[in-house]
């Protein structure tokens, strides 16, 4: 299925903007084309983690032309460290789209199903009575 030439993604909604605002795009797109919720999260997951790795690989790259072994020292420990944050960053976003991303998939499921504000009422109601059913 093709994206329409109206659908305009707005990049990390509720989230910074940065140098993964490409994979937020491709998230948008795939919540917009009906895609499962989870696989389309988990590809935002792993979208975010190549983009940085690129970035990390980029950056180790330079490390090998300082010529001081000490400050090539300081700067691997730095990118380390960033490289772990990105991990967290990755993990974070997967965690916040899981939680909060449901409202924008399943807004996008009644729009192409045709599904009525009434309708998703009852639906969610039936939902949340499967979970209580389930859980307790």
């Amino acid at each position: 299925m093709k994206l329409p030439l109206h659908f305009k993604p707005d990049g990390c909604t509720l989230f910074i903007d940065g140098t993964h605002t490409t994979c937020c795009d491709l998230h948008d797109a795939d919540y917009y084309l009906g895609i499962d919720r989870k696989v389309a999260d988990i590809n935002l997951k792993k979208c975010v983690l190549r983009v940085r790795k690129k970035q990390w690989i980029t950056e180790a790259r330079s490390i090998q032309l300082i010529p001081c072994k000490f400050c090539r020292g300081v700067q691997w420990i730095k990118l380390w460290l960033k490289y772990k944050s990105w991990k967290i960053l990755a993990h974070f976003m997967y965690f916040a789209v899981r939680t909060f991303g449901w409202h924008f998939w399943h807004k996008r499921r009644c729009v192409i199903e045709g599904i009525t504000n009434k309708e998703t009422h009852f639906w969610l109601l039936h939902k949340i009575k499967l979970w209580i059913k389930k859980n307790f």
